[in-house]
């Protein structure tokens, strides 16, 4: 009963265009249209940080991006589940600010269908969500990395440790920056309780992969922590520059 009276109060929403789904939809998780135009990274991607190849024809037998040929990667590896484009571009801004934090389980959900087998080789012992600034997070109310990740955690059955990485200081976003300021903006910006994380291969989680600077300057911190190893898996991923 419970549940019927959640259902009734928030209807599950189309995470590409948030339109209330209808009975027939909920399943597909988006609605057929957005469906349709939300494109999956699948296997067509770099295989060090998973950003989406143009879909042209001339990346075919590629491994890694131009980004990953030139600069090296804290993490081990990583994975986004949807290219950062048409819908997917609104859906995260809504998921990110506009409280629409129903969409996670529709991520976690097309997380493990596209992504479950390499998740599962992984072996991931824990994922740990990318922190904001405390000051940040009062303000909006959540983190949506950690919405997310915990989401994911549930499908899955991976713990998540929500208390092993935060931030020690409010940063610029990223997207605002050039490459040296990227790098700038992120030193010491993260701080890790090790009896958390030692030993332990890690699953780090946020919702947008773009330059990968985050991702890098957390599992940087993990490392240095004791984790084991760093995988990385976010909601999207951006094309290579190539593709632009």
């Amino acid at each position: 009963m419970k549940k019927i009276w959640i259902k009734l109060l928030f209807p599950p929403r189309c995470p590409g265009c948030d339109r209330i789904l209808e009975p027939w939809e909920e399943k597909q998780g988006f609605c057929p249209e957005c469906r349709k135009n939300v494109q999956a990274v699948g296997d067509r991607c770099c295989m060090k940080c998973g950003k989406f190849f143009r879909d042209d024809g001339q990346e075919c037998g590629k491994e890694y991006c131009g980004d990953c040929r030139k600069n090296r990667h804290a993490f081990a590896q990583g994975r986004g589940v949807y290219v950062y484009r048409g819908p997917m571009k609104s859906s995260m801004y809504r998921f990110k600010y506009g409280n629409r934090r129903c969409y996670a389980g529709v991520f976690a959900t097309d997380a493990e269908r596209t992504l479950g087998d390499w998740i599962r080789r992984k072996n991931p012992q824990v994922i740990v969500p990318v922190p904001l600034y405390f000051r940040k997070r009062k303000k909006r109310g959540y983190n949506q990395a950690e919405v997310w990740a915990g989401a994911l955690g549930k499908q899955m059955g991976i713990p998540v440790e929500r208390r092993a990485l935060f931030r020690l200081r409010a940063t610029r976003p990223q997207k605002e920056l050039n490459p040296a300021g990227r790098m700038y903006n992120l030193d010491r910006a993260f701080c890790v309780r090790g009896e958390l994380v030692r030993g332990k291969r890690i699953l780090l989680a946020d919702d947008i992969y773009t330059t990968g600077s985050t991702m890098d300057s957390a599992a940087e911190e993990l490392l240095a922590a004791g984790a084991a190893e760093v995988f990385c898996i976010s909601i999207c991923t951006g094309m290579e520059k190539s593709a632009f």
